[in-house]
């Protein structure tokens, strides 16, 4: 059966509950690795500037890892209100993996009244499929 590694363990720590509680729940169907919980504003800057230059601009559309900049993505607050997942073993082109995981953390969510965003659902270069998050209410 799979199991949480104890970076996967470390990473989860800082997410909110209810992340922790679909989680948990996924890992005895699939075996992911939890890459990303918390991430403080500065690791959030250096995350962002992977693939650009120093002025912001994209110079390797293929590096980059976000396009919210500090205090702007839900991993900066406290606690996450979003985590970065994998299949395990990593394979980061294997999107039919990572839409079944997607697919799991949806259906469980659901079941258990959370409501959960997918960011492989998100269009264009915004696409993010490892990416999982708490549903954000709009005022």
């Amino acid at each position: 059966m799979a199991h949480f590694s104890d970076r996967s363990r470390t990473a989860l720590l800082g997410c909110d509950a209810q992340l922790i509680t679909v989680a948990s729940d996924v890992i005895s169907i699939f075996d992911f690795a939890v890459t990303c919980g918390h991430r403080s504003n500065d690791e959030q800057a250096a995350t962002w500037a992977k693939g650009r230059d120093e002025y912001g601009n994209v110079v390797d559309p293929s590096e980059v890892v976000t396009w919210a900049r500090p205090g702007q993505s839900l991993h900066n607050r406290e606690p996450s209100q979003a985590f970065d997942f994998a299949p395990w073993p990593i394979d980061w082109k294997d999107v039919e993996r990572f839409a079944m995981i997607a697919g799991a953390f949806l259906y469980v969510a659901k079941v258990r009244g959370i409501e959960l965003e997918w960011g492989g659902h998100w269009k264009g270069k915004k696409c993010d499929r490892p990416h999982i998050q708490l549903r954000q209410t709009r005022p």
